[in-house]
C-alpha cells in the first residue's frame, strides 16, 4: 500500500496497515496513524509526503512483520523509491 504525493521528497514507511487502515485502504488512518498525520499537518507537510507500509497486508493476530515478510516485498519499495520517487528524507513510524 502506497499513497499521497508522488512528488514528494520525503517518504514515511509505516510497520502494517492495521484493522483500519485494512478495511479503508489506506495508510495511517486508525488510531496510531491519526497521531502522524496531525503531526505531519501540524508542520504543514502532510500533503507533501509520500505514506508507504513496509508490506501491504495485515499480519495474522496484527502481529509484527516478520522479516521474511518485509524481504518479500522490500524489492517493491526499494524500486518505487530508486525509479519512481526522488526521495531526500526517509521517516519510519511504528516499530519499524
Amino acid at each position: 500500500m502506497c499513497e499521497g504525493n508522488i512528488n514528494s521528497n520525503v517518504l514515511i514507511i509505516a510497520e502494517a496497515p492495521g484493522r483500519v487502515e485494512e478495511e479503508q485502504r489506506r495508510i495511517l488512518v486508525g488510531p496510531s496513524g491519526k497521531i502522524v498525520r496531525t503531526m505531519l499537518k501540524n508542520i504543514n507537510i502532510e500533503d507533501k509526503c509520500m505514506l508507504l507500509n513496509v508490506i501491504p497486508w495485515r499480519p495474522q493476530n496484527n502481529r509484527t512483520p516478520l522479516n521474511n515478510e518485509i524481504i518479500a516485498y522490500s524489492s517493491f519499495w526499494i524500486e518505487l523509491i530508486n525509479e519512481c520517487l526522488d526521495i531526500d528524507v526517509i521517516i519510519t513510524v511504528g516499530s519499524i
